[in-house]
């Protein structure tokens, strides 16, 4: 068991004291049982006083400054805290705010379950108290960083060894150093063919931990699988400081593991500011960061003659694409390439390693060339745009090839308009990415759930040309097949992230499988929070264990949803887990496809079936009610909250205009009450009502402070549109395959 303060000794010790004192320091306001230590306890003991009551029958003291009590606080960690029961008198004590926070709300929760109040300490200490390895002390270690690639091994020395050298010293203590003592954690780049880039391997043999890898990623990964797997670290991969408290954790002799992750490289739009305000707690470190921002030796495709303008060449997202037939434009091109090659090279960087590829990707827009010679190649390549593509990048490469340069990475797109596989087959050197751009987040990704559309076409085409999942499954398939073993990688897009948010916890397990199974090699999820409304924070920590973990079966899946809601929420998320479940069964009722998009609108009528979710609107909210009552910090109390938002917003939402137009006030008064509650609310999380963000054309998204005003402001012109033109949309896609 993990070593605790004498509570004997504690006890004693505290009761000559409060025997002793006259009184204890307080404030005005507070519950007349209610007494601080010091200035920084108000907010505690204000919230124990306001949760408890007139149920607050014991004296309680609480406060950071313990001095007087014969408490040392400072072995706590900065979220922990002592609770110790002496009769009538409880003492609640912690090394900060967020620790006396976290033990009023437990010292609560025991009051009003009526169980007794008992001793108790949380987070003293580190939380191992004594880490091994093959039975040595790892005080006795240094890290060494091996291989044949002086740029890898500086980077694995920077960003993977130091931060396993954080994370150990934050769960015992112990800070390991770079040397060359007698026992060894050896960082060690493999010349095994076998290691794809996130490949990751680790070993306890002789004495030594030995990691493998062949790229920076596999030597990320395996530090966190190993602390994960070996160490009792619940989900490290985002951030989680839930280590298991121990005596001893002992890395055995003959210890082995060696696993190739789902994708080999693997993307997550991370960097949006929510998830390290909120979601990276002690544990976030350089290497935690570069997990999600880390693509592996190659990034995606992203609109790179757009972006790059090489050779002066400028398609926009108003423009057209290039000619991919003309000559003087893809020599003009080639040329820019060339330049920037020797310039990188001139400035010291290599082939490989600084130089790993160069995005040549189309423009945003579909506005493919009609030329007589382009036509042709269209109607050699089956009639899919993306043969003209894939033929124009495999001659750059080719030709930079021939002028001394191979082993450049070229980057084209499968998207809007070339996402059809063509018949020409890519290099192994040009790498595609196919983007599931209006692809439908309703439903599973293999299309076997699909009915209607999903993406209407015809805005740009001038014609009845409409997508949904049976299109980009045949795609992704297509490519697949195409496509050598590691050159696609999939685009996917969940992009609903504002307060009219949508979840995709029930089929993401199945989408990643499809995807992997159709021989993409790399995944790039992108789903920025922003303000972190709705569940997207955690549908991303799913998909990183996903991706370091890929046997995880089903029903492992959905174990794991828990014990992340449970991080997340605390002793109330089974009634989150439960509200979730039936805010998903109204999405999945609705009668048609959702684009993974939603444009970032504050009001879509078709985005959840409203009889559904008004059926079961009071008792998602109750069960949200609870969970708040429920949580054991100020941070969970918090996320809760958050997501509180998204289930009032669509309520009020949903049920205004037909309570409005039956004219019935009792609803309207209901409404009107949720509605200030949801106002209030933004407010309590930090999140300005009046301008929020979102990702679209218009991202600055606003409410009004009354829900009538925003009714007819922001509401009703989309209602009327959408009921004017009916729900009964087309019953089946076309997949446009000769499309003009």
């Amino acid at each position: 068991m993990k070593r605790i303060l004498s509570l004997t000794l504690a006890a004693v010790m505290i009761a000559a004291v409060l025997a002793s004192c006259a009184s204890v320091p307080t404030a005005s306001g507070l519950n007349a049982n209610i007494r601080i230590t010091s200035s920084d306890a108000k907010d505690a003991a204000e919230w124990l006083g306001e949760r408890l009551g007139d149920k607050l029958t014991d004296r309680v003291v609480l406060g950071t400054d313990a001095d007087g009590y014969g408490v040392d606080v400072s072995s706590l960690e900065d979220d922990g805290y002592f609770i110790r029961a002496l009769g009538s008198e409880i003492a609640l004590f912690a090394k900060s705010p967020d620790g006396l926070d976290r033990a009023a709300r437990k010292y609560a929760k025991t009051v009003e379950s009526g169980a007794a109040v008992s001793d108790e300490t949380y987070h003293e200490g580190h939380r191992i108290e004594k880490l091994m390895i093959a039975g040595n002390d790892i005080s006795t270690y240094s890290i060494k960083v091996e291989g044949a690639s002086d740029y890898l091994r500086s980077r694995v020395t920077s960003v993977a060894a130091k931060g396993f050298a954080d994370l150990v010293e934050y769960a015992c203590g112990a800070r390991v150093p770079f040397g060359d003592a007698e026992h060894k954690i050896i960082f060690r780049e493999t010349s095994d063919e076998s290691f794809k880039e996130a490949t990751y391997a680790y070993r306890v043999e002789n004495g030594d931990l030995i990691f493998e890898y062949s790229a920076l990623l596999g030597a990320i990964y395996g530090v966190y699988a190993l602390l994960e797997k070996e160490c009792g670290w619940a989900q490290l991969s985002f951030g989680d400081d839930e280590l298991a408290e121990s005596d001893i954790v002992d890395f055995v002799e003959g210890t082995s593991v060696a696993v190739t992750p789902k994708f080999v490289n693997f993307f997550e739009a991370y960097d949006c500011g929510y998830h390290e305000k909120i979601n990276m707690k002690y544990t976030y470190t350089a290497a935690t960061r570069a997990m999600y921002e880390h693509f592996g030796s190659t990034a995606c495709a992203c609109h790179g003659l757009q972006n790059e303008k090489w050779g002066g060449i400028a398609p926009g997202f108003h423009t057209s694409q290039i000619c991919y037939t003309d000559a003087p434009i893809y020599d003009a091109v080639k040329y820019a390439l060339l330049e920037y090659i020797e310039t990188r090279r001139a400035s010291g960087d290599d082939i490989g390693k600084e130089l790993r590829y160069i995005d040549i990707s189309q423009a945003d827009n579909l506005r493919y060339c009609k030329c007589k010679n382009c036509v042709k190649v269209y109607g050699q390549e089956g009639g899919a745009w993306s043969g003209a593509v894939v033929r124009w990048a495999n001659s750059m490469a080719s030709d930079i090839e021939d002028e001394g340069y191979g082993g450049i990475r070229y980057l084209i797109f499968a998207y809007h308009g070339t996402n059809k596989p063509c018949v020409t087959k890519p290099r192994s050197d040009v790498f595609v990415t196919l983007c599931l751009d209006g692809s439908c987040c309703r439903h599973l990704l293999d299309g076997s759930q699909c009915q209607w559309e999903s993406f209407d076409m015809a805005g740009y085409w001038g014609r009845g040309v409409s997508l949904n999942n049976i299109d980009y499954a045949e795609w992704i398939a297509g490519w697949g097949k195409l496509c050598d073993s590691e050159n696609l990688y999939v685009w996917y897009y969940t992009l609903n992230n504002n307060i009219r948010s949508y979840t995709l916890i029930g089929h993401m397990w199945e989408d990643f499988n499809f995807i992997a199974d159709c021989g993409a090699s790399g995944l790039f999820w992108e789903g920025e929070e922003f303000e972190g409304f709705g569940v997207n924070a955690l549908q991303y920590r799913l998909a990183m264990y996903l991706q370091l973990h890929p046997e995880t079966t089903k029903q492992d899946y959905l174990s794991l949803v828990g014990e992340v809601f449970e991080r997340e929420f605390g002793d109330g998320w089974r009634e989150v887990f439960r509200a979730v479940e039936l805010w998903e069964k109204a999405q999945i009722a609705a009668e048609n496809c959702m684009n993974c998009w939603g444009y970032a609108t504050v009001a879509d009528y078709a985005s959840l079936n409203w009889d559904v979710y008004s059926e079961n609107w009071d008792e998602m909210l109750a069960l949200l009610e609870n969970a708040i009552g429920a949580a054991n910090s100020k941070e969970q109390e918090k996320a809760v909250k958050r997501l509180s938002l998204t289930f009032l917003y669509n309520g009020c939402f949903g049920e205004y205009f037909p309570a409005y137009e039956a004219g019935d006030a009792e609803t309207l008064a209901k409404l009107d009450e949720r509605w200030a509650l949801m106002i209030s609310r933004f407010g309590e999380v930090g999140i300005d009502p009046h301008g929020f963000r979102g990702i679209g054309f218009d991202p600055e998204l606003y409410l009004c402070d009354s829900l009538e005003e925003t009714a007819f402001t922001l509401w009703e012109g989309e209602r009327a549109k959408f009921f004017a033109e009916g729900t009964d949309l087309r019953p089946a896609p076309t997949i446009y395959e000769n499309a003009e």
